[in-house]
């Protein structure tokens, strides 16, 4: 397998012009003969992911996507995959600031490249300022494998007060609809969803006992759902994919969720959630996530969700 690999010490450079993508100067690639996966240290995010010779199922955002707002902050929402280290409503607290943007630390300055390798890149956080934790991802492709692992590992460095969790987030397009699996019942036994905008009536359905489907029409106010299961799914015309990730119902979960999908214009975000806790200097835990990408083929739809939710659910 061939590694294609592009370090350079300068920071990330921007395309101005609105009508194009932010370019990312930094790439370490891995290929195989299935995937594509590029990181950009600097940006401290997951910047490509693809099918060989397919498109980037990760939106990348331009200029035009950054707004006064974020300008004044100098926040960059650079688009691709992020993790962060809190909930959002907890960012207020833990920096005593307003709740955006988030900790800079781990979304906002550079990662550093630890390693890279014919099947491994591994990038780490500094320490945050507000959290005392630091977190490193191993992003591996082994050469035959057909779906990409990424192991998130936060380790508390300095003490807090304040419990901490490994979220992931990942922009793309938005799809036809999405799927999530869920493992939770409301007391009358019904799949368990926690949608936050109560205004986007019929986002939501049930596909069976541990499959829910959302695909809202109304997108003002944003929806936002979150589950209790092990995967996720976007489904595109020409691409399904699928995020697993684990779960444990008897943790505790700072959004009552570990799989969140939140919908805005044209946008979604696809976002896996650890366990909520309370770190001492020299613990850490470990969030394991794991994608998929899959071609949509006439076999495939002619039973479209059952086959998804058969190979997610491997």
């Amino acid at each position: 397998m061939k590694v294609v690999i592009s370090f350079m010490i300068c920071l990330l450079v921007m395309h101005r012009a609105s009508s194009e993508n932010l370019k990312f100067k930094d790439l370490v690639t891995l290929t195989n003969k299935y995937l594509t996966v590029s990181v950009s240290p600097q940006a401290g995010r997951i910047v490509r992911f693809s099918l060989n010779g397919d498109r980037n199922i990760l939106r990348i955002n331009s200029e035009k996507d950054f707004d006064d707002e974020y300008k004044e902050s100098g926040y960059r929402n650079y688009g691709g995959d992020k993790v962060l280290n809190s909930q959002h409503h907890d960012w207020f607290f833990n920096m005593r600031r307003p709740c955006w943007p988030p900790d800079e630390y781990v979304d906002g300055k550079p990662w550093k490249l630890i390693e890279k390798s014919d099947e491994k890149i591994i990038i780490k956080s500094e320490v945050s300022k507000y959290l005392g934790t630091r977190i490193t991802r191993v992003i591996e492709l082994p050469e035959n494998a057909k779906a990409l692992s990424i192991t998130n590992i936060m380790e508390q460095v300095k003490p807090t007060i304040f419990p901490v969790m490994i979220w992931t987030i990942s922009l793309v397009n938005r799809p036809e609809f999405s799927l999530l699996d869920t493992r939770k019942k409301y007391f009358d036994g019904v799949a368990w969803n926690d949608l936050r905008i109560d205004s986007c009536k019929g986002a939501v359905s049930n596909i069976n006992e541990s499959t829910i489907k959302f695909a809202p029409v109304n997108l003002e106010p944003k929806p936002k759902i979150g589950t209790m299961g092990y995967w996720l799914a976007a489904v595109y015309k020409d691409l399904i994919f699928i995020q697993q990730s684990p779960m444990d119902l008897k943790k505790c979960y700072g959004d009552g969720a570990s799989l969140e999908i939140f919908a805005a214009d044209n946008i979604y975000e696809l976002e896996t959630l650890s366990p909520q806790v309370h770190l001492q200097p020299g613990e850490s835990i470990r969030h394991k996530v794991v994608w998929t990408l899959i071609k949509r083929s006439p076999e495939l739809d002619e039973n479209l969700i059952s086959n998804i939710i058969e190979r997610a659910g491997k």
